[in-house]
This record gives structure tokens, C-alpha cells and sequence, in this order.
């Protein structure tokens, strides 16, 4: 068994091993069990807060750090190990934008988020990005020179929300004309900023350099954009079933949706199958 070889598995959270109102399946807990039992590593990389993700890192009782804001630090619970911070300066371009636009935009600190809206009510759109935050992580702005002074020189990432797709889009590309940024998104209707160079596949190098493994011995399961660089990088690309179609093209293994425990049917399809290797570039099914 473990034919291809994997050593190591990176796995985002949200719309891949959490779906909504924080559920995890029991299913996908008792695969990843089974991985570590083999000697497989696990290592988390997410969009989110250290302090949004540290209890699924408890109940898979997973020890390597984990890889935040889409890779702009990398914690545990004793220490922050390497933080990557945006540049004030495009801060306060979004922010302008945003509030032109009446956009949600919320910066991410490492002691929680910061919301700037345009009125109070804007903070419905944010509901299911806030599901893991703690109330008191969570603090709101209408004031532009307030929350430019609460975010100064701390942000990992900066997310701006809207349903106007143009808006995203044409943002996105003003940004990244006048800034060194990268852009990227977790769902339809969100752009997530963070420093040229950062993402998920730039943090998990520096965890791979620390173990001693090879990209040719990860296997990175994702669903979102902001999973696009992992997954291109590891030598066994995963996309969700409910992944959107860029993921999916770059997969090596198309595996269940989230809610048929498509993490487990990866593990068990690509780590513990006698055939591993006739699954690659093949869709699950059930």
C-alpha cells in the first residue's frame, strides 16, 4: 500500500474537510486517523485564522503547525513561526474602493478581523465567512481612518465581498496593476489579498524544508482558487467534487464531494488501494 509514495498530506479546511457551521464528517476524521497511524503527516492549510482552525487541528490531534491566511504565517499554540504582512499602502486602496462600491471589506490580523462597512447591516454578507470566529475576534469599523489606524501594519490577508462580479474583477486588476500583490478567492463572490509570493504552496515549502519531504511525496486536497497553487505543486494533486472547474483541470484526482467524505475516499482511493495508481486522472464516483 502507499504505492505513489505520500508522505505527507496538505488539506484546506473550508469546502474540502469543513463544511458548513464548522461540521466535520466523521468519515473524512476516521481516514486522516488511519493516514497518521501509517505515518503520514497531516498539515493544514487554510484561508483562515490560527485562531478559527487550532480545534480541528485538536481533534485530528495533528502536530505540525498550521498554515493560516493563505500562507502569509504559520502557528501553533506556543508560537507564530513565520508571518508575511501586506503593505499599507494597498490597504487603503481597497478600502477606498470598497467604500465607493459599499463592498464588505475585512482585514485579517492574527488577534482577529477587522470589518469595514458600510453600514451595520453589511455584516449579514459575511455570515458564512465568520462562522469560526469568536464574537470577540470579530470587530467592526464605519470609520475609514479608524479602521485604517486598527489594521496598520499587521494584516496577513485583506478580503473584499460583493456580488457584483464586474466590481471583483475590475478591482482585482486595478489592484494588481499598482500593487505587488497576489489575489486570489475562496467562493464566487470574494477577492482575499495577500503579499506577492504568499500562498498556501509558499508556506508549505518552508514546512516541507523543516521534515525533510519532497513535493513528490505530497498529497494536497483543496476545492477553492486560493487552493490552486498547492495543488499544481504537489505530486498528487485532490479536487473536491465540489470544486470549482480550474481545481479540478489541474487535479490529478477528482474525488467525492464534501459531503460523501471525499477527503476519505481520496486517503483511502490513493494511499491505502492495492491499484492506487489506476485512479489517477480518474473522477470518483460512488
Amino acid at each position: 500500500m502507499n504505492d505513489l509514495g505520500i508522505r505527507l498530506i496538505a488539506l484546506d479546511l473550508d469546502g474540502t474537510l469543513v463544511a458548513g457551521r464548522n461540521k466535520v464528517n466523521d468519515g473524512d476524521i476516521a481516514a486522516i486517523g488511519k493516514a497518521k497511524a501509517a505515518g503520514i503527516k497531516v498539515a493544514i492549510c487554510t484561508g483562515r485564522l490560527y485562531n478559527s482552525c487550532r480545534e480541528f487541528a485538536k481533534r485530528l490531534e495533528l502536530k505540525l503547525p498550521v498554515i493560516c491566511c493563505n500562507g502569509a504565517c504559520l502557528c501553533t499554540d506556543d508560537e507564530i513561526l513565520y508571518s508575511d504582512y501586506i503593505n499599507d499602502g494597498v490597504l487603503g486602496f481597497l478600502a477606498d474602493e470598497c467604500q465607493k462600491q459599499k463592498a464588505t471589506y475585512a482585514c485579517f490580523l492574527h488577534d482577529g478581523v477587522r470589518l469595514l462597512l458600510a453600514d451595520q447591516t453589511e455584516k449579514e454578507k459575511w455570515g458564512m465567512y465568520l462562522d469560526g470566529y469568536a464574537t470577540k475576534d470579530v470587530n467592526l469599523f464605519t470609520d475609514r481612518e479608524a479602521f485604517l489606524e486598527a489594521i496598520r501594519g499587521k494584516t496577513l490577508k485583506a478580503a473584499y465581498i460583493d456580488d457584483d462580479i464586474d466590481f471583483l474583477e475590475t478591482l482585482e486588476k486595478a489592484s494588481g496593476d499598482r500593487y505587488i500583490i497576489e489575489t486570489t478567492s475562496s467562493w464566487p463572490n470574494n477577492r482575499e489579498v495577500t503579499s506577492r509570493g504568499v500562498d498556501k504552496a509558499s508556506a508549505l515549502q518552508k514546512l516541507l524544508d523543516r521534515e525533510g519531504i519532497a513535493w513528490e511525496n505530497v498529497m494536497a486536497i483543496g476545492d477553492s482558487m486560493n487552493d490552486h497553487a498547492l495543488i499544481k505543486a504537489a505530486g498528487i494533486g485532490v479536487a473536491m467534487g465540489n470544486a470549482e472547474e480550474e481545481i479540478k483541470g489541474l487535479a490529478s484526482y477528482i474525488t467525492l464531494k464534501i459531503d460523501d467524505c471525499g477527503v476519505a475516499n481520496a486517503i483511502e482511493q490513493l494511499i491505502f488501494s492495492d491499484e492506487a495508481y489506476k485512479y489517477i486522472l480518474r473522477e470518483a464516483t460512488n
